[in-house]
């Protein structure tokens, strides 16, 4: 493990700028005292005008996530996740009970949004089915998220009763819809890591060559402009996560609400984005870093979406820098290819302007013929116009020699070209020879970084592990210690009562036999440690 930073930004987007509205976006960063434990959240409040007070939500959501989220990873032990991981979806509207799961008859004929939500509902139990454990403690820790939630924007509009405007831009819905907002954030701990989200936004993570993943699930009721939300009747079950306890930590976390993703339209523009901002994190540091990103966010969203633009990430300083050394050799190899296709295009353009000129000389000398013979009827038939028939064909001939000549230049301008072409495709296969080779190395090189970096997290686990079994050994050591105190006390009971019945014995027959003393039980025979 490097050295690992946190970071957020959020701005106010152009068109909010525009209308008066307030930032309705929110993102938070922390990082524990001893450096070992980061979160990063985004939330983004609703624009409708439902959503009269949604920047306060977001606000609100953002601040409890982060405290239960602390609490959680303070109270629950790593044990929970070691060797376990999952990617569980939201819940279905009618959860089945897995005890007792119910049959419904297939339906013939599904829309296409129908078919979506069956396709969901099926992973949701293929996943869940393995972590059922973990589920449990995921659906305490949103459902305290919520329910502090809606303590928060209660005591809101208690101590900031609502406007008349705000009433009745809310129209008469619950309380809970003036604060709509989305929800996202990662956390990372020593030995494990886990991420929710509930609405819609990107959360997206890479490895040490800066291949990203969407590492929890999407959720199909999140498209267009329709997403899931805290101010759902029962948002808890549209929670979704992900976690893993297996030591695959991500290089870096990056996530932005809906106008980032809006802004760039495709997966791949967004995660060539943020591949550049962690080029820019490597080559100025954190501090410049932040200030250029907070600098350019307000101008992606005047280009792009005009939405508020709120983004929060996790970084590995020292891994993203073997990260960014793969992608500007990626990217050199992009350049090449396209440069190599304009070149192709520009010989196909070429062989195309040849092939047409070729054509035409060949369709004017079959006029040519056609005139010769036209022309030789004619001058039978027609003498005494001979003068300007040959006029008119010397003039054709002339015509024909002057495409000849252009189709002689072509020819050897494509030649030329296709000479030039040769000699570069010559270069630029050693060119790439070189740089995949560079590229396997720095890919090799990796691999073993993320061997030896697994190798201290084993390390890790093992001594968390044996820490734990020197607990349980010293509370059997003490327990046993107690019982076999206990054990003396009641031998020297029975000695004393022995003596008694011996010497009442004695009184009533003065022969008698000797009662032997009854032996010291042994815990260890009698089954207790």
């Amino acid at each position: 493990m490097g050295r690992i930073i946190v970071f957020n930004a959020t701005k106010i987007g152009a068109s909010h700028i525009k209308s008066g509205k307030p930032c309705q976006d929110n993102s938070l960063s922390w990082m524990s005292e001893d450096g070992r434990t980061q979160v990063a959240i985004v939330c983004d409040g609703h624009g409708g005008d439902t959503y009269v007070r949604s920047d306060v939500g977001s606000r609100i959501a953002a601040q409890t996530a982060l405290d239960c989220i602390r609490q959680f990873v303070d109270t629950t032990s790593p044990a929970m996740f070691l060797g376990a991981e999952g990617a569980v979806t939201a819940r279905p509207s009618e959860e089945e009970d897995p005890l007792f799961p119910t049959t419904k008859a297939p339906r013939k004929e599904l829309t296409e949004s129908e078919q979506q939500q069956l396709e969901q509902d099926q992973a949701f139990y293929e996943a869940v089915e393995k972590v059922r454990k973990q589920d449990a403690l995921f659906v305490r820790l949103f459902a305290s998220i919520y329910m502090q939630w809606l303590a928060g924007i209660e005591q809101d509009a208690q101590e900031h009763p609502f406007t008349e405007a705000e009433k009745a831009c809310l129209k008469g819905a619950r309380l809970v819809k003036a604060y709509g907002s989305t929800l996202m954030a990662f956390v990372r701990t020593p030995l494990y890591w886990f991420a929710f989200h509930i609405g819609d936004g990107k959360l997206l993570c890479c490895d040490r060559n800066l291949q990203w993943r969407e590492p929890v699930p999407w959720d199909c009721n999140c498209f267009l402009n329709i997403t899931t939300s805290l101010c759902n009747t029962d948002p808890v079950p549209m929670f979704r996560y992900a976690f893993s306890g297996k030591g695959d930590f991500p290089t870096a976390v990056i996530m932005g609400s809906d106008g980032l993703d809006d802004s760039w339209g495709t997966m791949e523009l967004l995660q060539n984005f943020y591949s550049k901002v962690l080029s820019i994190f490597n080559e100025l540091g954190e501090a410049a870093a932040e200030k250029e990103l907070a600098d350019y966010l307000p101008t992606l969203s005047e280009k792009g979406s005009r939405d508020d633009m709120s983004m929060a990430g996790i970084i590995d300083m020292d891994e993203i820098k073997d990260g960014v050394e793969v992608y500007n050799v990626r990217r050199k190899l992009q350049a090449l290819k396209k440069e190599k296709e304009k070149k192709e295009a520009e010989l196909t353009k070429l062989k195309a302007q040849y092939d047409q000129l070729d054509q035409e000389m060949k369709k004017l000398e079959a006029n040519v013929e056609q005139e010769k013979t036209s022309f030789t009827d004619w001058l039978q038939a027609f003498m005494l116009q001979r003068d300007d028939r040959e006029k008119d064909l010397r003039q054709k001939e002339e015509e024909i020699q002057e495409k000849l000549r252009k189709k002689t230049a072509c020819l050897e301008e494509h030649e030329n070209k296709r000479t030039a072409f040769l000699a570069w495709i010559e270069q630029a296969s050693a060119d790439k020879d070189t740089l995949l080779a560079e590229h396997d190395s720095l890919v090799k090189a990796n691999t073993e970084k993320e061997r030896l970096e697994l190798e201290h997290w084993e390390q890790e686990k093992n001594l968390f592990r044996q820490q734990e079994e020197s607990k349980r050994q010293e509370t059997v050591r003490a327990k046993a210690e107690e019982m076999q105190l206990h054990d003396s006390e009641n031998l020297q009971v029975l000695k004393k009562l022995d003596e008694n019945e011996q010497k009442e014995a004695e009184k009533a027959e003065p022969v008698e036999p000797e009662v032997p003393a009854k032996p010291a039980q042994n815990p260890e025979q009698d089954g207790e440690v």
